[in-house]
């Protein structure tokens, strides 16, 4: 059978959704029925609401007259979850599995509260869990920082606090809590010495897909990432979302890039200007043959764009065939900073907005850092200006 491209609900309401050929199946309760040609966001349509009728069949009411928390994340899920952004709802079907694993699902939320919330931070930053809260044996442990951990919290809170304002629970016992957090964040940026290193072996990052029976292996999307990356300072997640329309050969010297606004985080488009490199490396992908419009179409599931976690993992590979130590908290994010300490003598203003930051500030307070380098720069500066006069 087909791996389901959705699925929603816990076991006894769980809905899927497949495909085999053009036809698209819909699974629930150990029926298989067929909804036709139809486009994957109507079938999705009809999949919530296969789910809400089972959910109104259902007793979901605990002994307290409360949801359960699986019940909870099923809704928040079904009512919150699904319309927000790709890079957003990734992260929130993330905290739910944390949470499903790390807890027990069948109790009410109202009894998770400090104790229990500090316990899933202290599993999370020692690597005994990982980022879906499995465990993880001591030899392939990854440790997440304090950042990383609160802020899965922080999501945990908001579902728990919706679940409050829409009479599922009675309490939320998150609110109101300080979650640890780096006072000295590590915010690695990549330099340019990197990027040519990463760049001079990205033709060796392949990617190997299809079944046992038969693998492919080709040359991977890295290269053309990463120049992506290094040359227009955006989230890896808005680079591989592009389409071949994207490219606005037309406008600016060397034409410019329309990044749409569900791949972004101020949810709306952007177009900005790109230079010779970049134009090179998003015309090297749109000579490539795709099966679509997408730029970067997954190579399991052409429909989709590569996903986030694959692109790490091709970062994370060109690191060792450099032979670069990785940097703790460094990945994608690195090239974002590092376009930004590229450009100290632009203004900012000018800067954020070629980056695609919300606000000049976010990029000023987070990304843009002072470093030994440049306060010596300052000190030689002062004394020549002193020496002069």
């Amino acid at each position: 059978m087909s791996k389901a491209f959705f699925t929603i609900g816990e076991y006894g309401n769980t809905v899927s959704l497949y495909e085999r050929g053009n036809t698209i199946y819909i699974r629930y309760q150990g029926r298989r029925k067929r909804l036709g040609r139809i486009t994957q966001a109507d079938a999705r349509r009809k999949a919530l609401a296969v789910h809400e009728t089972l959910l109104k069949r259902a007793d979901i009411t605990v002994s307290l007259g409360e949801y359960s928390l699986r019940q909870l994340l099923t809704s928040y899920r079904r009512e919150m979850t699904e319309h927000k952004g790709e890079g957003q709802r990734a992260h929130e079907i993330r905290v739910m599995d944390l949470a499903r694993n790390v807890f027990d699902p069948n109790t009410s939320p109202s009894e998770i509260g400090e104790k229990e919330a500090l316990r899933l931070h202290r599993l999370r930053t020692s690597g005994a869990i990982d980022a879906h809260g499995r465990p993880v044996p001591d030899g392939k442990r990854r440790t997440a920082s304090d950042s990383t951990a609160s802020m899965d919290l922080k999501a945990l809170r908001r579902m728990f606090a919706w679940g409050v304002r829409n009479g599922h629970i009675t309490t939320n016992r998150l609110a109101g809590i300080e979650f640890p957090h780096n006072p000295n964040p590590q915010r690695p940026y990549m330099t340019e010495e990197r990027y040519e290193a990463m760049r001079k072996v990205a033709p060796q990052v392949r990617v190997r897909f299809g079944s046992r029976r038969k693998w492919t292996e080709r040359e991977s999307y890295f290269e053309v990432l990463l120049d992506l990356a290094w040359h227009t300072g955006h989230r890896i997640s808005s680079i591989i979302a592009l389409q071949e329309d994207d490219l606005l050969p037309d406008q600016g010297p060397h034409g410019a890039i329309r990044f749409r606004g569900e791949t972004m985080k101020m949810k709306r488009d952007v177009t900005i200007p790109i230079n010779r490199e970049a134009r090179a490396a998003i015309e090297k992908q749109i000579a490539r043959e795709r099966p679509n419009k997408r730029l970067f179409p997954s190579p399991m599931k052409p429909k989709q764009a590569v996903d986030v976690a694959t692109a790490r993992r091709w970062w994370y590979k060109a690191e060792e065939l450099a032979s670069l130590k990785h940097v703790p908290g460094g990945a994608w994010h690195m090239a974002r900073r590092g376009w930004v300490m590229e450009r100290k003598e632009v203004r900012a203003k000018d800067a954020a907005a070629l980056g695609g930051w919300k606000t000049q500030r976010v990029m000023e307070d987070i990304y843009d850092q002072a470093t030994f380098t440049d306060m010596v720069k300052i000190i030689q500066q002062r004394e020549n200006s002193n020496g002069d006069g």
